[in-house]
């Protein structure tokens, strides 16, 4: 289910890729390179980046993929901005 951007409220979805989550556009992507999936386990949605052949061969079947957000949010600079100040300041952003 589609949520929000913080900065610029377009709709985002969240994804686990190992141990980390990662935003990404709600909708497929012409140029996307993660691929969704169900972890049948946790019921999560996680996501797999692609690249080289495994990447060509997802565009080929026409699988949908996904960009990650902050390849297209017009505000993310500034959250890499918090993230620097942030960790010289010894806090965590979230």
């Amino acid at each position: 289910m589609p949520q929000t951007c913080r900065s610029c409220k377009a709709p985002v979805r969240f994804v686990k890729t190992g141990v980390r989550w990662l935003i990404i556009d709600a909708e497929p992507a012409e140029k996307g390179n993660i691929m969704v999936g169900l972890d049948p386990n946790t019921q999560e949605h996680t996501g797999l980046i692609l690249y080289g052949r495994p990447l060509e061969d997802a565009r080929e079947k026409s699988i949908d993929l996904y960009l990650d957000h902050h390849a297209t949010c017009p505000d993310a600079a500034a959250w890499r901005e918090k993230k620097r100040v942030s960790e010289q300041q010894g806090e965590m952003v979230l």
